[in-house]
């Protein structure tokens, strides 16, 4: 308010009101957008991941939102909002990949991400942006911090598809070494080490008192040690192949594995086990008109003994 005299005769005192407290804050909040601003550009100066940050007036739920990247402004995902969460729900219909779609419906809301964040001090999310390019991988966290008597949630949102692009990449090639090294390189099936593994699953599958059938026929080449003597190596790995692929092609149904340099198992179960007498009969009978010979020799489990003693009684039976 303000008061002035006019000279002359008659006084006059001249009042004006102004309304200095809506002025105080949208100072107030112009000083304090700035301050945000410069606060998410010391972020982006250290983080180059981050696409962009929001923070939101956990009370109002209105929003302001600072972007770091262009691609992300060209979602166009408004900046600013008097409600985030409502808003975030009509947003990701539209830029989110759609297989994280109804994670993100049930994840990104206001009593859930609070929830988090009182239990664990911060909420943290993973999906697909859809971008210009493709879907990206993105990685979304939240906390809570207190300013100035209001509460705020502060939401960032990182790039970390290169990363999550390396790990599947590595997890691709180790998943594939490790099938590698459970083929046997000669003749394709697998090894001993793959029937290790297996020996083990079933054992922990009958220790647990599941019901268990199977069993394994034991094969071995016969006369291998002759023929790389009289015909050479590659005479004898072929052998080798020859006979492996008559155990395959008569036990399709059925894991075999390369365990010794001329020994093979099969593990027998489902319908090549209720077919097991008539398999063998095959294997004689293959075996008696075509190279390569074979030994064999077959053990049923009868439930009481474990893995390695069937083996041993296939192995015993092998003629």
């Amino acid at each position: 308010m303000k008061a002035a005299r006019v000279s002359g005769t008659v006084s006059h005192i001249l009042i004006g009101v102004t309304d200095v407290d809506a002025q105080m804050r949208r100072k107030e909040e112009a000083s304090r957008a700035q301050a945000e601003k410069a606060v998410y550009a010391r972020v982006s100066a250290l983080t180059k991941d981050y696409i962009c940050l929001y923070t939101v007036d956990i009370e109002t739920g209105h929003y302001v939102e600072y972007r770091a990247s262009c691609d992300y402004a060209n979602l166009g995902v408004p900046t600013e909002g008097d409600d985030f969460f409502v808003q975030t729900q009509k947003e990701i219909a539209r830029v989110i990949y759609p297989e994280d779609l109804p994670k993100l419906r049930t994840m990104l809301t206001r009593e859930n991400i609070l929830d988090e964040i009182a239990g664990r001090g911060i909420f943290a999310l993973r999906y697909r942006l859809l971008m210009e390019d493709g879907p990206r991988y993105v990685n979304l966290k939240a906390a809570m911090v207190e300013e100035q008597g209001r509460k705020l949630l502060i939401v960032g949102v990182n790039d970390i598809d290169a990363q999550v692009r390396h790990e599947q990449e590595f997890e691709r090639k180790l998943s594939h070494a490790r099938s590698r090294a459970n083929l046997d390189a000669l003749t394709g099936v697998k090894t001993k080490s793959a029937y290790n593994n297996m020996s083990e699953q079933l054992s922990r599958q009958i220790e647990e008192g599941q019901n268990i059938k199977y069993a394994i026929v034991f094969c071995r080449v016969r006369a291998l040690a002759q023929v790389n003597a009289q015909e050479g190596r590659e005479a004898g790995d072929q052998l080798i192949r020859d006979a492996c692929a008559m155990i395959c092609d008569i036990f399709k149904r059925s894991p075999v594995f390369r365990v010794a340099g001329d020994k093979f198992a099969v593990i027998v179960q489902g319908r090549d086990l209720e077919d097991i007498d008539s398999l063998i009969e095959e294997m004689a009978e293959h075996r008696d008109s075509r190279a390569p010979a074979l030994s064999c020799g077959m053990a049923v489990y009868d439930g009481s003994e474990n893995v390695a003693s069937v083996f041993a009684r296939a192995e015993r039976l092998c003629t």
